[in-house]
């Protein structure tokens, strides 16, 4: 070959080869729970499983094989990926995704800096948050929603997966077991290496965790179905953890082909909602009728932090169906507790929410100086209506709604009295430190709208909650120093940052009830004013 020819192909080699090893990129919402398919930007936890998408994550696709290995390799073909540093074993390597377990090493750190490495060089640092847990749970067609990765427990011992096909029958089922990632680190379990079962860390004595159906949208209602028979990892498998389910009573849980089911560690994290089936008797599931209801809700909220104050107001109306549903339930009045609260889980899954459905164009009232024409938005099952109001519309007064019907919900017309907003005369400002005890107190308000108190109270990256209400009609509200939990010995007010959410509403949830073909449990209207104060400390 000519020397001018052989040039040239050199050059070409190297552009190629400049072309294609090129140093791997990580998407910047591209850390993944390997269960719930959701971006991990709130937390990871050590021990769990991640998926990482990017580019130029591997030269090839690579999977780790038990056969050479009793242990998940930290080098995948040439591909590595450190958690500050720290090697994480790796199950799974392409160029497009990495499938890894988090390093028990990263806990306690606040943070973890997830650099992915090639021969062709490092990516840029990924930055995520490290907690105690981070929950989600695995689904059988590996997308992070619809029906879980759940195994019915027969009385016998043996095991099915709970399918359409294949229900849980609460009348003859022992319980259910439900895979998870995302449960924290064991002392026991090492990195990378299957778990052998320890009846040590069996973790589901004191209520570990809030296993919930929903009973009810809007307002997630958890129901108490469920007992705990075993919390902890899953048996011959890396980072995966299993939590088994017994129920208290057989009535407890509705039947259906699509029960929305979601795990929750107490107030510091929540999976995603997956879907399991029920039936008496077990067999192939029959999804019962439907239930359909309106919520219209009017609401004010103002946001107040050391830098701005933001206010928001508007009117949300919804029209669902779906199994169980149900309109909010009222306020508790004359009563306070602490550490209580269950989070929410990310409202990712379609599949495990009701349909909403479509009254046509809704005419709004009473609120600006003209009617105001709210249309549906969305299709496929999803349609929401709302509608912003300029800051200083909603002070109180009678609001109207109207519809001539749609394609689902027929004609109605509404309307609902709302109380004026309370005027505070002494709240916190933000960035203040609360001393205890105090009061808070106010002018206006009525024996038929309630004032809540909400405390999130943020202690070492644990959040714990205090809640006081009363009448709107009694003026004021005392916070003491220490809070009774039940029939337990007081507890001095937890110490940490605090949010303190105050939220009025009315003491009987909903007003303005009415009715409309299609909606065989009708509809109603509710409202609230919320102060969300930030950046306070105790």
């Amino acid at each position: 070959m000519a020397p001018r020819r052989i040039l040239r192909a050199g050059l070409a080699a190297l552009a190629a080869s400049c072309l294609f090893a090129q140093p791997p990129v990580v998407q910047a919402t591209g850390v993944l729970n390997a269960a719930s398919i959701l971006e991990t930007s709130q937390a990871i936890a050590p021990q769990m499983l991640l998926a990482i998408k990017g580019q130029n994550l591997a030269a090839s696709i690579a999977q780790w094989d038990p056969t050479t290995s009793d242990a998940w390799p930290t080098n995948l073909a040439g591909t590595t990926v450190t958690f500050n540093g720290i090697l994480a074993p790796l199950w799974y390597v392409s160029p497009t995704q990495i499938n890894l377990q988090v390093p028990s090493a990263v806990r306690g750190m606040p943070t973890a800096d997830i650099v992915v490495t090639t021969a062709a060089g490092s990516s840029n640092p990924v930055t995520a948050t490290v907690a105690p847990y981070s929950l989600g749970i695995f689904t059988q067609d590996a997308t992070g929603c619809g029906p879980g990765s759940v195994l019915n427990i027969h009385a016998d011992g043996s095991l099915a997966l709970n399918t359409t096909l294949s229900s849980f029958d609460p009348l003859h089922d022992v319980g259910m077991a439900v895979f998870f990632t995302g449960f924290g680190s064991f002392a026991d379990r090492q990195d990378g290496v299957p778990w052998t079962y320890n009846p040590a860390d069996n973790l589901s004595a004191g209520d570990i965790f809030e296993i919930a159906p929903l009973y009810g949208v809007p307002g997630i209602q958890p129901n108490q179905a469920f007992k705990l028979l075993y919390a902890g990892p899953a048996p011959d498998l890396v980072g995966v953890d299993q939590v088994n389910i017994g129920l208290y009573q057989p009535n407890f849980l509705f039947e259906s082909c699509h029960v929305p089911l979601y795990l929750t560690k107490f107030n510091q994290s929540a999976s995603q909602m997956v879907t399991i089936s029920v039936h008496n008797g077990g067999g192939a599931c029959i999804e019962p009728a439907p239930n359909t209801l309106g919520l219209v809700t009017w609401q004010k909220i103002t946001v107040l932090d050391t830098e701005s104050t933001t206010s928001t107001e508007g009117v949300q109306i919804q029209f669902l169906q779906g199994q169980q549903l149900f309109f909010p339930n009222p306020p508790l009045v004359d009563s306070q507790g602490c550490c209580t609260t269950i989070p929410t889980p990310p409202m990712n899954c379609q599949s495990a929410l009701p349909a909403s459905l479509s009254a046509g164009p809704i005419t709004v009232s009473g609120v600006t100086a003209a009617p105001l024409t709210v249309s549906p938005q969305g299709a496929s099952g999803q349609v929401t209506y709302q509608a912003a109001f300029p800051v200083g519309t909603l002070t109180g007064g009678t609001y109207q709604i109207a519809a001539a019907g749609g394609n689902d919900v027929g004609a109605f017309s509404s309307s609902a009295a709302i109380a004026q907003p309370v005027t505070f005369t002494n709240l916190p400002p933000p960035g203040s430190t609360l001393s205890l005890p105090f009061q808070i107190t106010w002018t206006g308000g009525d024996s038929l709208s309630a004032i809540d108190l909400t405390f999130l109270i943020t202690t070492a990256g644990d959040v714990e909650t205090a809640e006081f209400a009363a009448r709107a009609s009694e003026g004021s509200l005392d916070i003491p120093a220490d809070i009774l939990i039940g029939p337990f010995p007081s507890i001095p007010f937890p110490n940490g940052d605090i949010e303190l959410i105050i939220t009025q509403q009315p003491v009987r949830g909903v007003v303005g009830y009415f009715n409309a073909a299609g909606l065989n449990q009708g509809g109603a209207q509710t409202w609230k004013y919320v102060w969300d104060i930030r950046s306070l400390t105790h």
